[in-house]
């Protein structure tokens, strides 16, 4: 009887406990707005950086900046984003001295956070000497997770 009772609590302790390390995970619903690259040579005041925009006027001021050489928001997607809703998360890479680099993001979550990483490519074809600055905006529902950059 008591060897009975000992497996029972086995298979009870062994199914009932959780580890921190299974915590769901999965691909983040998100939108892109914007991805390119910066022809100012530098002129944007954007240093390699990932940002969190969670109001109306950093936004204005982000795309004032990008805007100052060039007018890239013009390919946006959307300028006009809804902050009771949406965050957005705006990565910039380091500047480059030549043409042909991209920036990809993956966004994932689990229980407590979510990870946005990012994924730089090389593109064979255009290697024109010319100064870039490769960057990725999306939009991801609002959220009380903590982001997290990779």
């Amino acid at each position: 009887m008591k060897k009975n009772i000992v497996i029972l609590l086995l298979i009870v302790f062994a199914f009932g406990c959780s580890s921190d390390e299974e915590l769901e995970t999965g691909n983040v619903e998100h939108e892109l707005i914007g991805k390119g690259s910066l022809y100012g040579d530098g002129e944007e005041g954007i240093s390699k950086e990932n940002l969190i925009i969670e109001d109306q006027d950093s936004w204005i001021t982000l795309i004032n900046k990008m805007d100052t050489s060039n007018v890239v928001s013009d390919s946006f997607t959307e300028t006009d984003v809804d902050f009771t809703e949406f965050v957005i998360i705006a990565v910039f890479d380091e500047i480059k001295f030549n043409d042909g680099y991209n920036l990809d993001l993956e966004i994932t979550t689990d229980s407590e956070s979510v990870f946005v990483k990012s994924i730089n490519g090389f593109t064979n074809g255009n290697l024109a000497l010319v100064i870039i600055q490769p960057y990725n905006i999306i939009k991801i529902p609002k959220t009380d997770l903590s982001i997290v950059f990779q």
